[in-house]
């Protein structure tokens, strides 16, 4: 009965007021099939309520702001124990409410203790020489971005925090590496998929054609979708013009990879990616090609 209690606690009401944006986090395991827009086909949905869970304060290493602060909030693993996934799940996808979306395989629990993935709802700030908790999360500070930054990161009620901008997508580590984690804001919703199937949805043309999927999932799948299918911080790959049709290989090295580190500051969106090579470029392009022209394939766990 106590445990009955305490997840009825847990689980607010589906459809949160605005007052309790960034406080309430929608959770789901994806539904099978085909599912038209962003609205993703959701079975199971519960909404956690994070200011119900116990808080914890932690002194972290963040690694989006290159910074230590103290911060009160809950481990992301609270929230997946207050809605937890069925057995064949194997894959999170952390969705942010500008459209970024970060996928994190949370049974590898060596992936996970690295990330150490924290939910802060609070953080410890300086006000008439007292230092105090505050939910006033101060917007991102990019470097040379002064006053022309086109996008800027707040974390209205939630900033997710992570020790390190390295991600089991990408493989990358370091400052002037590419990563997801510098340009997500407020933590909206967690989705449970199964990672074989979420992959298998964007699996068109033959094998070596699927070798530019492999680029997409490890460079472009944070920010960009496919024909309305995952994330929408950037412009769809296909609906309504597909990429591949109006930049060809050689642009796309150009667009993603020499570009000044700043860019994104400077109204240009698009981050540099250093890392992304003209052999990249030409995986991703016949991929993009052959996807421009085919259906994706339904969500079958």
């Amino acid at each position: 009965m106590r445990s009955l209690l305490f997840a009825v606690l847990m689980l607010c009401p589906l459809v949160a007021e605005a007052a309790d944006a960034g406080r309430v986090v929608e959770v789901w395991t994806r539904r099978a099939g085909k599912h038209a827009g962003f609205s993703r086909g959701r079975d199971g949905l519960s909404a956690v309520d994070l200011s119900r869970l116990p808080q914890e304060e932690r002194t972290l290493v963040d690694a989006q702001l290159g910074e230590t602060h103290k911060y009160r909030g809950v481990p992301l693993q609270a929230i997946l124990e207050a809605a937890p996934p069925g057995a064949e799940p194997d894959l999170l996808l952390l969705h942010f409410r500008n459209g970024m979306l970060v996928p994190l395989p949370f049974r590898d629990a060596k992936a996970m203790a690295r990330l150490d993935v924290f939910v802060a709802l609070a953080v410890e700030a300086e006000a008439g020489g007292k230092k105090a908790f505050t939910s006033d999360f101060p917007p991102l500070r990019k470097k040379g971005a002064e006053d022309r930054d086109s996008r800027p990161i707040f974390f209205d009620g939630n900033k997710v925090v992570v020790k390190t901008r390295w991600l089991p997508a990408t493989g990358l580590d370091g400052p002037d590496a590419f990563s997801p984690w510098a340009h997500v804001d407020r933590l909206d919703g967690v989705e449970y998929v199964k990672a074989a199937a979420w992959r298998k949805q964007f699996a068109v043309g033959d094998e070596a054609t699927q070798k530019g999927l492999d680029v997409f999932l490890s460079r472009c799948a944070f920010c960009h979708g496919l024909r309305k299918v995952g994330a929408d911080y950037g412009w769809d790959f296909v609906d309504p013009i597909p990429i591949a049709s109006i930049r060809p290989a050689g642009a796309l090295v150009l667009h993603a990879r020499y570009r000044e580190g700043d860019a994104p500051e400077r109204g240009l969106m698009m981050p540099s990616i250093k890392e992304f090579s003209d052999a990249d470029a030409k995986l991703l392009w016949k991929w993009l090609k052959v996807a421009g022209d085919v259906d994706l394939k339904p969500y079958e766990p």
